[in-house]
């Protein structure tokens, strides 16, 4: 009974929380009547972060040098308060950041950890490979050292 209830409800749990139980009430019948309970919408929380690890650093240094010259050009021109030039150079710095660091979006769902085992696993199939095409000494030690 409990996969026949699990098969009907695979869909709604994903959205819903599901719960079931076995009435003790008389029906006069063979069979015990089962209570479904679909509950409240699950809330999925999503966390969404600027990802600095994996920003294309050499671009955000030129593209940074380039709107910082502007800057200064432009206050070469015209005489501007200091509380100004800060506001300034901070619109210009955040729009920039906002351009170049990829947004990054967590859930329950996420696993981090992912990205390294498959890089791991390239690198022992790619030892593996470099093994059975030629089983040499050097092959052998860099089978075993990863």
């Amino acid at each position: 009974m409990q996969l026949l209830i699990s098969t009907a409800a695979i869909g709604v749990q994903k959205h819903f929380s599901v719960s079931w139980s076995v009435l003790n009430d008389d029906i006069k019948s063979d069979h015990a009547p089962i209570l479904v309970q679909v509950g409240e919408p699950h809330i999925t929380t999503k966390i969404v972060y600027k990802d600095w690890n994996h920003m294309d650093w050499d671009l955000c240094q030129s593209e940074s040098a380039e709107v910082v010259q502007n800057i200064i050009d432009h206050w070469d021109n015209q005489e501007v308060e200091v509380d100004e030039m800060a506001h300034q150079l901070s619109l210009a710095l955040t729009s920039l950041a906002n351009r170049l660091v990829p947004i990054k979006v967590i859930c329950k769902h996420s696993k981090p950890w992912v990205n390294e085992v498959v890089a791991q696993l390239k690198i022992q199939r790619y030892a593996k490979l470099s093994w059975r095409k030629r089983r040499s000494p050097k092959n052998c030690l860099s089978s075993r050292n990863g």
